[in-house]
């Protein structure tokens, strides 16, 4: 993480707290001067823990199901599907850690910090703010959700057998079945919920984490876009003598010249293409199992055992939702400034310019008539009518339960 250190603050400031989230979870990105032993080594303990939990959840769903209990079945599933959700992720992002790094090397290395137009500055400044309050959001509302999820079971427990002194079951977060007494005495019993907040917490970050690295790198990149759209739109034409060298022209104030924008777009269209080759597998894992968990989610909370079961249920569909709008929402926001650079390119004066400057208008107008966007396995664009979709199959289904 140091290595952020050499870019520009404004830039390394949006991947600290994502990398400290991931960090937690063992999953390191930049490792400088280390061996495949000393980034892994810790995954040699994390996994077998993970899957010990894994399969004893799958088993006692299964017995459940060979029992036809829905309403359990239905407060069973959602944290499993986001296990299941945090597997996928953590495989997609784990082998993809050297091209992650090489997204953000790359797009730090031509980041723009100086020499911004006022305008230029004020609308990198609106991406910054909408990025930093999703930031700020999504971090409490998963904070809040996971903390209630995984302690109202504790608390109850411990309020009911110290405080009201009745003789009532141990209550852990997962059911699962495991090959002991969970509640044989209190030493057992903590031992294997500190077993499954540690599980759940990993799923957590793994579900979340990778989310936050995509989300943050598609803005970055559309802000640097709606930057160039600014410079092409103002851009002085160029005559070709002026272009080959043979005149000299003074240019103004924040201008760049045509090459230089040339080689940031081509630049920026090839990160694109990188992080959706990325990044596409886990968005159609994310949008396949989104309206599932909520659905499971919404089902539990009408069958909850009390209001703040309840509410631990909502806020988890909640979350899950707000999720995915951030995700679409970023997606159109890339799409949105790609295209809107041959816009620009089309209101410059180009044909005040010499034949090679009109040439290269028409090359980068022809250029951005395919947008840069993240995909669901290469196939469907991720943009906001995506979310609309989501959206409306979840509440379709949502009212066919009621």
């Amino acid at each position: 993480m140091n290595i952020l250190e050499q870019y520009s603050e404004d830039y390394s400031i949006n991947f600290r707290p994502r990398f400290k989230l991931l960090h937690m979870a063992s999953v390191k990105f930049f490792g400088i001067n280390k061996t495949w032993w000393q980034t892994n080594w810790h995954f040699l303990i994390i996994i077998p823990l993970l899957m010990f939990q894994f399969v004893t959840m799958w088993i006692y769903m299964y017995n459940k199901l060979s029992q036809v209990q829905i309403y359990e079945i239905a407060y069973l599933l959602p944290p499993f599907l986001i296990a299941i959700q945090g597997f996928i992720k953590a495989i997609v992002i784990l082998p993809n850690r050297v091209k992650i790094n090489t997204i953000i090397k790359v797009l730090g290395e031509m980041w723009r910090a100086e020499n911004l137009t006022k305008i230029q500055k004020k609308n990198k400044a609106a991406i910054f703010k909408k990025l930093n309050i999703y930031n700020s959001v999504s971090l409490w509302v998963s904070a809040v959700g996971v903390t209630q999820y995984l302690l109202t079971p504790l608390i109850e427990t411990m309020v009911r057998r110290l405080i009201l002194n009745q003789d009532c079951e141990m209550l852990l977060p997962l059911s699962c079945a495991y090959p002991f007494d969970s509640g044989y005495n209190w030493i057992v019993y903590l031992g294997v919920y500190a077993l499954q907040i540690f599980s759940m917490l990993l799923w957590v970050f793994f579900y979340t984490g990778p989310e936050w690295i995509l989300v943050t790198i598609c803005a970055l990149i559309g802000s640097q876009m709606i930057l160039l759209r600014d410079d092409i739109l103002h851009m002085t034409p160029l005559t070709n003598s002026e272009i080959n060298g043979n005149v000299k022209r003074k240019s103004k104030s924040g201008e760049i010249p045509l090459y230089v924008f040339v080689n940031r777009h081509q630049k920026l269209i090839m990160l694109c293409q990188q992080l959706d080759e990325v990044f596409n597998r886990m968005i159609f894992a994310s949008l396949l199992f989104v309206g599932i968990i909520t659905c499971f989610f919404r089902y539990a909370g009408k069958f909850s055992r009390g209001p703040t079961y309840m509410l631990n249920n909502y806020t988890a569909v909640f979350a899950s939702l707000l999720q995915v709008l951030h995700l679409c929402y970023y997606g159109e926001l890339l799409s949105g400034a790609s295209m809107s650079i041959g816009e620009a390119a089309y209101q410059n004066p180009w044909y005040n310019g010499g034949t090679t400057y009109q040439k290269t208008i028409c090359f980068i107008i022809n250029r951005s008539q395919t947008p840069c966007s993240l995909t669901s396995m290469r196939y469907a664009r991720i943009t906001l009518n995506m979310f609309t979709k989501a959206y409306k199959t979840t509440k379709e289904n949502a009212v066919e339960d009621d």
